[in-house]
């Protein structure tokens, strides 16, 4: 039975050691958010048959001069050690069965909560580059409002141009046109 209690300590021990190694690693790469509102299971009580260890002293066998009954003595102190195994057995894989609905459990939990920050995380990031968009295109408007009062102004600019164009050229009309003997007016 210590033995038993001996293995689950250990097993307790190396698991609180990579719960450990594994906080370490997270708070390396980042991961430093502390999950204060994961609700661990209880941990229950595990019952077991009791086992009962035979404590009478094997005979003394001389096997040279072994009998029916000697032999059957041995045989049936064999079979009570094959039996005291086979609960050995099942009780370890009840142990194991416990454990693993109990770790089941808290993975599920850590799981859901892990879903749940990044899902906060994925929020705020799309949060700030949707923000951020609006900025770059309120710029880009500002830009056009600049750029349409731009344009307004070169389309004075390039009336005025063709007004100068128009111009000029009846001018030298009007000067070439009397000198190759065309008179106007």
């Amino acid at each position: 039975m210590s033995l038993l209690n001996d293995e689950v300590k250990d097993a307790t021990e190396a698991l609180d050691e990579l719960l450990a190694e594994l906080e370490e690693i997270e708070k390396s790469i980042g991961m430093q958010v502390e999950f204060d509102d994961i609700e661990f299971p209880a941990l229950k009580p595990i019952t077991l048959p009791k086992v009962e260890f035979p404590t009478p002293e094997p005979p003394k066998v001389d096997f040279a001069k072994l009998d029916d009954e000697q032999l059957e003595l041995i045989m049936r102190q064999f079979h009570k050690i094959e039996a005291l195994e086979a609960q050995v057995e099942a009780m370890k894989e009840v142990i194991d069965e416990r454990l693993n609905v109990d770790f089941r459990a808290m993975y599920e939990n850590i799981m859901e909560k892990t879903n749940i920050e990044a899902i906060k995380t994925y929020r705020n990031v799309q949060a700030v580059v949707i923000e951020e968009n609006a900025k770059q295109n309120q710029a880009l408007f500002g830009i056009d409002n600049k750029s349409n009062s731009l344009k307004k102004r070169m389309n004075n600019v390039l009336i005025f141009a063709i007004v100068s164009f128009v111009v000029s050229i009846l001018v030298m009309l009007v000067t070439i046109l009397p000198a190759m003997g065309i008179k106007l007016f």
